[in-house]
């Protein structure tokens, strides 16, 4: 009988320890798990984010800026994402369906940015900044979500102002922080009407000219100015606030 019992209770103690180990939090197990990424993936929901997953990338370089970048589901293999990794930044990516609608989108970026900024960051990296990047139609939710400040700043290639000049005026006074906005006339989806309605409402922007700036290149963002331009983007998200 004694040689029974001395086996039955090891056996019992192995399996409380495993029980204790796999009642980790989520976010301690992201915390180990996030010393051994490199250049890889991991999705994670965040709260009150519906159906809609953040992916976390974090490259074997030290982090200078946590990037969210939001994007339609169609475009989620751009260029946009090698070209932050590669230069060494966190890279947290937000995706949509085409037929999202503006206030949609932007309480799932909320969520996200909330998310990132006290838990996820909290337990496990500190980047200097986050950077919020989109371009088109939400290049005008990375603006909205300059308006908080939890965000260091805001990178928008051609942004698609659907709205009057003076509400596109009033966005752009209302941003919290520095904003870089880049478009072209040969840009995709984008009006040569709409480039004007930008460049008038960042002229029109009398609080904003100081942290905000402006840039058009007639090639578009995509055309033979493209290493220009992602220079232009790095140089600001690096610059010190």
């Amino acid at each position: 009988m004694i040689r029974l019992v001395i086996p039955t209770f090891l056996i019992f103690s192995f399996s409380l320890l495993i029980i204790n180990a796999c009642q980790k939090t989520a976010s301690q197990l992201i915390e180990d798990f996030s010393t051994e990424l490199q250049n890889q993936s991991i999705d994670i929901s965040a709260p009150n984010i519906s159906s809609t997953k953040l992916k976390l990338s974090k490259p074997a370089g030290k982090e200078m800026a946590l990037i969210l970048l939001l994007q339609e589901k169609k475009d989620i293999n751009s260029t946009s994402k090698a070209r932050f990794l590669e230069r060494g930044y966190m890279l947290a990516e937000l995706s949509f369906d085409a037929n999202t609608s503006i206030d949609k989108r932007q309480e799932q970026i909320l969520a996200s940015l909330h998310y990132l900024k006290h838990e996820f960051i909290r337990n496990n990296v500190s980047p200097k900044k986050i950077i919020v990047k989109g371009e088109s139609d939400l290049g005008i939710n990375a603006l909205m979500a300059g308006m908080e400040k939890m965000v260091d700043g805001v990178v928008v290639d051609a942004p698609k102002f659907t709205d009057s000049k003076k509400n596109s005026t009033e966005l752009l006074k209302a941003i919290q922080s520095p904003f870089l906005i880049i478009t072209g006339e040969n840009d995709p989806n984008i009006s040569y009407d709409n480039i004007l309605a930008i460049e008038a409402a960042y002229h029109n922007c009398q609080n904003c000219t100081r942290q905000g700036e402006f840039i058009y290149y007639p090639g578009g963002v995509e055309g033979y100015h493209q290493e220009m331009i992602w220079e232009v983007i790095f140089s600001f998200i690096e610059a010190e606030v």
